[in-house]
């Protein structure tokens, strides 16, 4: 053959397609666009779960703060009727519902110390004492109502119980009229007192009786 006639059929035969890149192998953009899209997704899932997560510790402090409101609204009524209780001498129901107080809320203030005169005013309740009866002659007393008031008044503010009782007395018998309700109120708070100081001060239970 000549050189011509090579060079004819070299015309004639059809060359391959040129290969870019080594079939089976992903285009490099294609592969960061997926790696993206995982991001994203992970990114995506992890402020749902906070989002999720801040919402329930919300729920659950909205729901303590409310409890935490109806145990302290229910524990002041009942320290409010526990205080009309002692002032009637219903000292087992008083005890009752301190005792439900201290369970709900046990650092209520002053429910422990009130607890604790209710329970020793039970147990002086329980075995009463009886007084003796005096014997001696009372010395008259000249005072005036105004005289009598006065001084009561005075020794009350100084915590003086048992000067105070006497004036009172002394005024509610020959008095009977004069502000009645008044000097019956001042009488049962020095009474009180004076049993609460011989029983918390004295330990004399039967004296503070």
């Amino acid at each position: 053959m000549d050189d011509t006639q090579i060079s004819r059929m070299g015309d004639d035969v059809e060359l391959p397609p040129e290969i870019d890149e080594p079939p089976g192998e992903a285009p490099r953009g294609g592969r960061r666009w997926i790696l993206w899209t995982i991001l994203g997704i992970l990114l995506l899932a992890l402020i749902a779960a906070g989002s999720a997560f801040a919402g329930y510790n919300s729920a659950i402090e909205e729901r303590t703060r409310y409890q935490s409101t109806l145990v302290s609204g229910e524990a002041a009524n009942q320290y409010i009727l526990t205080q009309q209780d002692i002032a009637l001498a219903n000292y087992d129901r008083a005890r009752q519902r301190l005792e439900y107080i201290i369970q709900i809320d046990p650092n209520y203030p002053g429910a422990s110390d009130q607890l604790t005169f209710v329970l020793t005013q039970q147990r002086i309740t329980a075995s009463p004492t009886l007084a003796p009866t005096p014997t001696l002659t009372p010395t008259p007393d000249f005072r005036t109502r105004d005289e009598l008031f006065a001084q009561a008044q005075n020794y009350l503010v100084g915590r003086e119980w048992t000067p105070a009782i006497d004036a009172l007395l002394v005024l509610r018998k020959n008095y009977a009229d004069f502000m009645p309700v008044k000097v019956d109120g001042m009488l049962f708070v020095a009474l009180r007192n004076r049993g609460i100081d011989k029983i918390a001060r004295q330990q004399d239970l039967e004296g503070g009786n």
